[in-house]
């Protein structure tokens, strides 16, 4: 897991991958904020190929659960009235879940995510 607060610009010293490059070579996007007003980070994640994860919190999250899209390439943990303990639970089954994927369920994972991102962009499109 790499916790990262820095712009990835590709010369960052560390990584030194622009943005997009950074995310495409990971497995699986984290995104548990208490709130987003949309959460374009896990949208992002989906668009390219890298399943993530989401809280019920956000607008984004919550837009997958009105369209009944939940846990399959984004996963949605639940924090919507829920104590701390019960949302560390959650978090650690999704992740442990995700583990125990082979390699069909983790590539199956990714096609799942971008049809959230494709599906997402084309309800939002402007004719």
């Amino acid at each position: 897991m790499i916790f990262y607060p820095v712009y990835l610009s590709g010369v960052d010293g560390l990584i030194d991958l622009p943005y997009y490059e950074a995310i495409t070579g990971c497995h699986l996007g984290l995104f548990p904020s208490y709130y987003e007003p949309w959460g374009y980070t896990p949208l992002e994640s989906a668009a390219l190929g890298v399943p993530s994860l989401t809280t019920d919190l956000g607008g984004f999250g919550r837009f997958l659960m009105s369209k009944g899209g939940v846990n399959n390439g984004v996963f949605i943990l639940n924090r919507f009235k829920k104590s701390e303990e019960d949302v560390v639970k959650h978090f650690t089954e999704i992740l442990h879940n995700f583990t125990l994927l082979d390699e069909k369920g983790s590539v199956r994972e990714k096609m799942m995510a971008k049809e959230y991102a494709k599906a997402d962009h084309e309800l939002f499109r402007c004719p």
